[in-house]
């Protein structure tokens, strides 16, 4: 009777402090559905700015995983992100400033951290041009596999944020 007694109180212990292992459900695709919907319905360009901001900076949490092949029939490659729990979620919406003549780059925080001084800056007066495209068959043409979810595309104007850019990048 004491060695059950004994078995139950260690199972019992164990059950209650166990580690409790973080699955989470990966909301990305979710939260692109809501941001592309908001994103559109925005009707001054300084709102989509604000959105755009907010978005680079909670996609951050959201890492790059290996580039996967699937092979069934022809090559094809698999861009999928990836949550601090190390669940796929899917893929991120692609953010580019356009600051000079034929020079881009591709916003992405968790590459580049010390860019998230150039997003604090974008604003209605130094973003002259804001263009995007969802859809996946467009933005893959334009993008590839990293365009797959879309892409966000603002052409800056401002020479002191230009400036900024290109010291940062």
């Amino acid at each position: 009777m004491r060695k059950i007694l004994y078995i139950l109180t260690i199972l019992v212990f164990r059950v209650t402090y166990a580690q409790e292992t973080k699955t989470s459900d990966c909301s990305l695709q979710a939260e692109n559905k809501v941001w592309k919907m908001e994103f559109e319905k925005a009707e001054s360009k300084s709102e989509r700015i604000e959105l755009i901001k907010a978005k680079i900076k909670t996609d951050s949490i959201y890492k790059q995983s290996d580039l996967k092949i699937k092979t069934a029939h022809s090559p094809t490659i698999i861009n999928e992100h990836e949550n601090q729990y190390g669940t796929e979620c899917g893929c991120k919406i692609l953010f580019v400033l356009h600051y000079k003549n034929r020079r881009a780059i591709i916003v992405n925080l968790n590459e580049k951290p010390e860019l998230s001084v150039v997003v604090d800056k974008l604003n209605s007066e130094n973003v002259a041009q804001i263009w995007s495209e969802f859809k996946e068959e467009n933005a893959g043409t334009v993008y590839g596999v990293a365009g797959k979810c879309g892409f966000v595309q603002m052409k800056i104007n401002d020479r002191k944020l230009k400036r900024l850019i290109k010291n940062v990048w």
